[in-house]
């Protein structure tokens, strides 16, 4: 008899969102048709600048921000693309937009529902501008969906959530799941939005155990299962690893692990990158775990 699934959606308070900063931070207001150059000169002084105006100014001051940026910093390698990245990060966290009733208080700035569903008690605040532009592109990935070639329909991943841009694998492990039948249930370690979970279902697998370590994908991968009537055959759980998942000798075990080498910074990151020990402490918990006859399958 299988674990009755986890049905306790994440709340908003729970999911990983951008920071907010009350309005009485120290700021500069920086009305449009200010020189980008001047507006640069007040960063680099420290100061935390607010672009007031239209949303055209914002984005044409962040796309000059960034070209000055890789003027100064040009990516030859994987480390100066790091000096890179991690100097327009630092640019970045002094440049602010103001978000008033859920909506950018900018001239023709596109709406994004998250803004209310991630601050519903808060009516007037400062964000920053990167933090947005990263929201708004997930939220167009979001309300599009993105189509797999191993599913029949589209996955929608949220905010902060791993989707696989890349389908070789997905492909190859459809294959393989073809010729490889009889499991009694599987567990999706790092389920990001559920797309080996329901592929995995779909192969018919009859019970899938879903753990992540970050909430807005097992907030994600609820949704998915959701919306295609999968909760009796799905368990979705906040953890690391195996979780609470219990090997019994007939099952399958599945991890498309992260596989750039790097310090993280957020949970966001975990996806993608991995810090020191990360597969020494993997192998040890699944040798632990596993049960003879068990079968464990690695994604790259």
């Amino acid at each position: 008899m299988h674990d009755e699934p986890n049905m306790n959606r994440t709340q908003s308070a729970d999911l990983i969102k951008p920071m907010i900063f009350s309005i009485s931070d120290l700021v500069e207001w920086v009305q449009a048709g200010t020189p980008f150059k001047n507006i640069l000169k007040l960063i680099d002084d420290g100061k935390n600048v607010c672009l007031v105006g239209t949303f055209g100014f914002a984005l044409a001051f962040y796309s000059w921000l960034k070209k000055q940026n890789d003027l100064k910093f040009p990516v030859k390698d994987y480390k100066s693309s790091r000096v890179n990245r991690n100097n327009f990060r630092s640019l970045n966290t002094r440049l602010f937009i103001r978000v008033r009733n859920c909506e950018l208080a900018l001239d023709k700035a596109p709406k994004n529902p998250w803004l209310k569903q991630f601050y519903p008690k808060h009516d007037d605040f400062l964000l920053r501008f990167s933090d947005f532009l990263g929201m708004n592109g997930a939220w167009q990935w979001f309300k599009k969906g993105i189509k797999l070639p191993v599913l029949d329909q589209a996955v929608h991943p949220f905010y902060g959530v791993y989707f696989p841009n890349r389908h070789e694998h997905l492909i190859l492990f459809n294959h393989w799941l073809a010729k490889n039948a009889g499991f009694s249930k599987a567990l999706d370690i790092g389920t990001g939005c559920g797309v080996l979970a329901l592929l995995m279902l779909r192969r018919g697998i009859p019970f899938v155990h879903a753990t992540d370590v970050n909430p807005n994908a097992v907030y994600n991968a609820a949704l998915e299962f959701e919306k295609r009537g999968m909760q009796a055959k799905t368990l979705i759980e906040q953890a690391s690893f195996l979780g609470s998942y219990e090997p019994d000798g007939k099952d399958l075990i599945v991890i498309n692990p992260p596989w750039i080498p790097a310090q993280t910074e957020t949970a966001l990151d975990l996806a993608t990158y991995y810090e020191a020990g990360f597969f020494e402490k993997f192998f040890s918990s699944v040798h632990t775990e596993m049960k003879k006859g068990s079968t464990l399958v690695l994604l790259f």
